[in-house]
């Protein structure tokens, strides 16, 4: 027990202590085997071990399956209850979260700008709030809503909620605050209703409105205002946090849930991130596409209603450029959009669109073939798009014979 005390004490400054693996992995072992002879220790080991959650793998792993098996063993050996655990953590945790007053008067200097009265209040009050080892909410915020249920939600909203909202107005450290942010609404959204059935229901705590707008406000963090690999860290993280809101409001797989994601599909992928960013900034783009293609797959025969402006903007933004082969990934996301479409799409709007998924496969092919780029996989790619086409009922016999005469593109039609 000594040595999980000594533990403990570590941890008495504002900054987590560096702690190594295998100190970590012999603490574990030893609270594990030590769990029943102190529980108030034992839980301070936990809060402690807590403090890794976010850490990179094998640190992370480790603390979370630790933090698992001692909540087990003291509710199976009735040291604690479940709920007397919860409330403990809880008790830990709220003090260390943000608590930034909005509404304070502003000085009669910034009587006329009060943006900038209120901006520089709220700044120093985070600033005083890292100070006082704040950051430490992060981790252990995340490890609660982790061993949250439904029925525990009414409960401890009063202060999930503004915990979460204070971390996600952070502006000053988007990455370090205010994407976990982000993160820990997934986790929230996730984890804690697992039964709305019988328990608290989220479409009815009215939290959509709240939350929508300030994720979808993020997805406009793109260059040149942002640098590239921050606009894509913040769409990795905001994407499936937006995806898991529509799911949880409207129900997996509802028309309300589909057309919410379209219209993100439409209005800020299609008309603004990928016409912005096309290739100067090719890990953005490609993530775009897969969302592309993960909303398409989402939305089956539904996607239709984007087929026209989806091929438009793959052709107008991407394929035309003189660069585009240049960059293989963006080439195959394309092709892999394009093959999302003519999978899910109804087969009478592809014999529609016919003529436009012939033009951009032959455009992509003569632009390979011309600048030496066309790989076997490529080739191949190209041809089973075409086999595709005319399984889906394009025919292209007489368009083929044409074609022939004035371009070299035989290998396209083998």
């Amino acid at each position: 027990m000594d040595e999980l005390q000594a533990f403990v004490l570590k941890f008495s400054d504002k900054e987590v202590p560096v702690v190594s693996d295998n100190e970590l992995s012999h603490i574990s072992s030893i609270l594990l085997i030590h769990a029943t002879k102190d529980t108030q220790c034992s839980l301070k080991v936990l809060q402690c071990l807590a403090y890794f959650a976010l850490d990179a793998s094998p640190k992370s792993v480790l603390c979370l399956e630790t933090f698992k098996r001692v909540l087990d063993i003291l509710i199976a050996t009735e040291q604690l209850g479940r709920d007397e655990i919860l409330d403990w953590f809880v008790d830990e945790l709220r003090p260390l979260l943000p608590c930034i007053k909005h509404n304070e008067n502003v000085s009669a200097s910034n009587a006329l700008k009060p943006g900038i009265g209120i901006s520089y209040k709220e700044d120093a009050q985070r600033e005083e709030w890292r100070k006082r080892g704040g950051l430490k909410s992060i981790p252990l915020f995340y490890v609660v809503l982790l061993h949250l249920k439904n029925k525990d939600i009414s409960s401890n909203l009063w202060w999930i909620t503004p915990g979460i909202l204070n971390i996600l107005d952070d502006t000053n450290d988007i990455e370090g605050v205010k994407l976990k942010g982000v993160f820990l609404l997934r986790v929230f959204l996730e984890h804690c209703f697992d039964d709305q059935r019988k328990w608290v229901s989220f479409s009815d705590l009215g939290l959509f409105e709240l939350y929508r707008p300030i994720l979808l406000n993020m997805c406009y963090y793109l260059p040149p205002s942002y640098d590239s690999n921050t606009s894509l860290k913040v769409l990795q993280t905001v994407f499936p946090a937006l995806m898991a809101l529509y799911r949880l409001q409207f129900g997996d797989g509802s028309l309300n849930y589909k057309h919410h994601l379209g219209k993100f599909l439409s209005e800020i992928i299609l008309q603004i991130l990928i016409p912005r960013v096309n290739l100067t900034h090719e890990s953005l783009t490609e993530y775009a596409l897969d969302i592309v293609c993960q909303i398409i797959q989402i939305q089956k025969e539904s996607s239709a209603v984007h087929l026209q402006r989806i091929i438009y903007v793959l052709g107008e933004y991407l394929v035309r450029n003189p660069f585009f082969t240049a960059f293989s990934s963006l080439l195959h996301g394309t092709l892999n959009v394009i093959t999302a479409l003519i999978r899910y799409c109804p087969k009478e709007r592809i014999v529609a669109h016919k003529y436009d998924f012939l033009g951009l496969l032959l455009i992509i092919f003569e632009k390979c073939q011309q600048e030496g780029m066309l790989t076997p996989t490529t080739l191949e790619k190209l041809q089973t798009l075409r086999l595709s086409l005319e399984a889906a009922g394009c025919d292209f016999d007489a368009d083929k014979r044409e074609i022939l005469i004035r371009k070299d593109v035989y290998e396209f039609f083998q």
